[in-house]
């Protein structure tokens, strides 16, 4: 049962993990743009 609860731990801070990177790459790229744009993207991809 614990071996169980720490697997999807794992798999939860890995989604966590990969969101954040996700969207501190969508901010990179879309803040010099617009922030019209970053809105509109990050509705879009919401984690």
């Amino acid at each position: 049962m614990l071996e169980h609860w720490d697997d999807i731990l794992l798999v939860y801070n890995i989604r966590i993990v990969v969101c954040m990177i996700r969207c501190s790459i969508i901010l990179l790229f879309w803040v010099p743009m617009s922030s019209d744009g970053i809105m509109s993207f990050l509705v879009l991809y919401s984690c």
